[in-house]
This record gives C-alpha cells, sequence and structure tokens, in this order.
C-alpha cells in the first residue's frame, strides 16, 4: 500500500493528466460526443496489487479517478472471466484486476504486457494430476485456459525476477545507503548511482556500474571508506541472494548451474581475500555481458504463438522489455499483413555507452490506429480502411547526463 501510495504522488501530474484527457480533448476539438477509453494492462510488475484489494482500490480511485463501487456487473463480470471465474469481482467492495490483454476486432489490433514469454519473470508451474491441474512453462506458449485454471499463478507468484529486485539490488541499496548514512558519508556521485540503480538494462549493469565506480575512486584513493563499505555490502548482498533456496528453486535447470557454480567460485574467493571477491564478480558480470545482448525481433516461428496473430489480428504489440522492435510476419489464413510491435517506453532508463560510460535517456513510443473516413460514393461497398503508424520520441540531455539530479555538480554519466 505504501509503494502504490507513494507511486501515484510522485506521478500526480500525469494521473491528473489522464484523468482530465477526455474533458481536455473535447475541448479541443470542439467535440463534446468524443469519447476516450483508458485500458491499463497487468504487467509483471503489478502482481503485488492481485494481493492487496486496498491498494488496487486505491490506484483505481486516486490514479484513475474510478471508484471501486460505481464499476458495473458488467465489467466486473468481464474481468472475472478473463481470470477464470465470472464471480471474482461481484463483491461491489472487492476491485477488478487490471486486465491480462486487451483486443479491439474493429481495430485489428490485440495487445498485452509480454511477461508470458519471460522465463525469469514467470514461474513454471507443474502438474498436479491429484487436483486435475494442468502444468504450464514459458515454452509451453499462450495458453489461457490453462492461466485461468491455475489461478493465473505463472504470473502471480513470486519468480526468480523477483529475487533479483529484491534479493540483490534492493537489498543491497537500502543496506549500503543505511551503512554510508550512519558513517556520515554523503558523496554525490556514489548516492546518484545507488539512487538509479534500478533503471539500469540488463539488470547485472547495475553492479558493473557501481564496481566500476569503486574501482576508480580506490585507485585514485578517494573515499576509501566508502568504497569498502560499498564492496563488502555488495558481496554479501549477492552471497545471501544466491544462498537463498528460493533463487536456485526459482530458476531453470541451465541457471540453476551456473548459478551454483557462481555461489561456490565467491565462496572459495572469499578464504582468499577481498580485492579476489570484486574482482570474481567483475569477471562473472564481464562473461554475462558478452554473451548478453540487445533482444532481436522474434523470428516467424515464435511469431506464429502470438495471441494476436493466433485469434487472426493483424497488430499484436507487447511492452515489457523496454527495446522498441517491429517484426513482419506472413501468417497463415491471414486477412490482412501481420505486425509485430514492442512499444520500448521507458522513462530514465541508464544505457551503456559504445566502450565506455553510460547515458542515461527517455524513450517514449506511441502507436496510432486512423480510420479513415472513405467519402465515396461506393463507402457502404468498401471495406473499412485503417492506417497504423508509430511516433517514437527519444529523449536525452544536459541535465539527464548530469550525475547529479538537482545540478549541483557537473560530474556525468558520459566521461
Amino acid at each position: 500500500m505504501a509503494i502504490t501510495r507513494d507511486i501515484v504522488a510522485r506521478h500526480h501530474s500525469f494521473f491528473e493528466w489522464l484523468r482530465n484527457l477526455e474533458a481536455s480533448l473535447r475541448k479541443d476539438t470542439a467535440n463534446p460526443a468524443l469519447k476516450v477509453k483508458i485500458v491499463i494492462t497487468m504487467g509483471n510488475h503489478d502482481k503485488d496489487l492481485v494481493g492487496d484489494n486496498q491498494a488496487l482500490t486505491y490506484f483505481y480511485e486516486q490514479a484513475l479517478g474510478i471508484k471501486v463501487d460505481n464499476i458495473d456487473d458488467g465489467r466486473r463480470e468481464l474481468m472475472g472471466r478473463m481470470y477464470g471465474d465470472a464471480r471474482m469481482f461481484k463483491d461491489k467492495d472487492k476491485a477488478p484486476y487490471l486486465p491480462f490483454y486487451y483486443a479491439d476486432p474493429g481495430f485489428r489490433f490485440f495487445t498485452t504486457h509480454g511477461q508470458w514469454r519471460d522465463q525469469y519473470n514467470s514461474v513454471a508451474i507443474p502438474a498436479n494430476s491429484a487436483a486435475s491441474l494442468p502444468g504450464w512453462c514459458v515454452k509451453d506458449g499462450w495458453a489461457l485456459e490453462t492461466w485461468k485454471k491455475l489461478g493465473f499463478a505463472p504470473f502471480f507468484r513470486p519468480c526468480f525476477g523477483d529475487s533479483v529486485a529484491a534479493g540483490v539490488l534492493s537489498t543491497f541499496i537500502y543496506r549500503t545507503k543505511e551503512k554510508l548514512n550512519k558513517g556520515g558519508l554523503h558523496i554525490p556521485d556514489i548516492d546518484s548511482v545507488l539512487d538509479e540503480l534500478d533503471l539500469y538494462r540488463p539488470t547485472h549493469a547495475a553492479v558493473a556500474r557501481i564496481i566500476r565506480l569503486t574501482a576508480a575512486k580506490r585507485k585514485s584513493s578517494l573515499n576509501p571508506e566508502a568504497v569498502q563499505i560499498i564492496e563488502e555490502t555488495l558481496y554479501q548482498s549477492l552471497v545471501q541472494w544466491l544462498n537463498w533456496d528460493f533463487t536456485i528453486q526459482s530458476s531453470y535447470p541451465l541457471q540453476r548451474i551456473i548459478l551454483t557454480v557462481i555461489k561456490w567460485v565467491l565462496k572459495i574467493m572469499n578464504f582468499l581475500g577481498h580485492n579476489l571477491q570484486i574482482k570474481a564478480i567483475a569477471a562473472i558480470l564481464w562473461i554475462m555481458d558478452k554473451f548478453g545482448g540487445e533482444p532481436a525481433p522474434p523470428g516467424y516461428k515464435e511469431m506464429k504463438t502470438f495471441p494476436g496473430f493466433i485469434y487472426g489480428y493483424q497488430i499484436h504489440g507487447e511492452g515489457h522489455t523496454h527495446q522498441p522492435l517491429q517484426g513482419e510476419g506472413n501468417m497463415q489464413r491471414e486477412a490482412h499483413p501481420s505486425t509485430y510491435i514492442n512499444y520500448g517506453t521507458w522513462r530514465d532508463q541508464i544505457v551503456n555507452r559504445k566502450k565506455r560510460g553510460y547515458r542515461r535517456r527517455s524513450v517514449l513510443r506511441a502507436l496510432f490506429i486512423l480510420d479513415i473516413a472513405n467519402y465515396t460514393a461506393s463507402k457502404s461497398q468498401q471495406p473499412r480502411t485503417l492506417d497504423y503508424f508509430v511516433e517514437d520520441v527519444m529523449h536525452w540531455g544536459d541535465a539527464n547526463d548530469n550525475m547529479n539530479l538537482n545540478d549541483k555538480y557537473l560530474k556525468r554519466y558520459s566521461r
């Protein structure tokens, strides 16, 4: 609940703009009949709202301006059917979940968040023959009826990705800040990097960033006490995370072997000295970076499994990866050419520069669907004509490069 309150308060201006969007567009277009439909789909970071009706209610009412007890029965039943039980949200004080997907046959458009294709942010569920429940894992693909029977457990239960965010990054950030504050150590560039570690993708780039920062300070003999605190806390946080049963249990077979090897390497390094601990972590991150890479548009074989195309829509849209992508596939029995769109929107993402360094930048991608009016005499005899286009906004600048968000210091990520 506290997190939901903070999010709504921090982004108050955005939610106010969203609530007033219909009235604003009516005024701008001088069209009092104009209607706006706002649909917010369920993402992998929204699962906590599912388990906290108070927080979800607060989001509906304070962020979206929708009173939960005013949500009509039709909407409640629709969301219930989507999640497997038409009566799930019958009670007026129960906030319906956000939709897992949205489809508009008229616009030939289907969209969902996309975590169902990510093995790190979905949970593999074994079959339970005693309870007559099926199993599911990412390689099984889109399986709506299976998910309904499982209560959408693959997406509502804690997953490996949660362990990374909570077990490594959040734990490390909290403990490091606590120790630095206790010691009265406030170093602007360190404070700034710690505040933004969750903005790095891939996630291991965040750990690599803090290691490079402390290595540079150690080399220059700057802030030795702070460097010692950061490196020791990082090592302790990683070892603790690797020792959690859940970390290993929630990982996939090959990943489980790799994590077990890393755990023992770090334990051995602990006996050989502090510097080797950090060098071992840096080496592991270097290997991960070399074997990683930018995601590419899905191939034809994968695109065939997308629900938008399975259900016969022209556009299948997703987010999740934060990488703007587009892919074209010639689907069997398609009525119109098929297109996959990834929106890639993310504010203040921190990305690696070529060779060395970092930039903070924001990406906004918006998909527009225009219903082209046909003014010819044969309008009723011609098929509906739709026009699709995407607008990308990429934002960066001096303020974004500044490591201190108050512009008080001139140290930059781009150095």
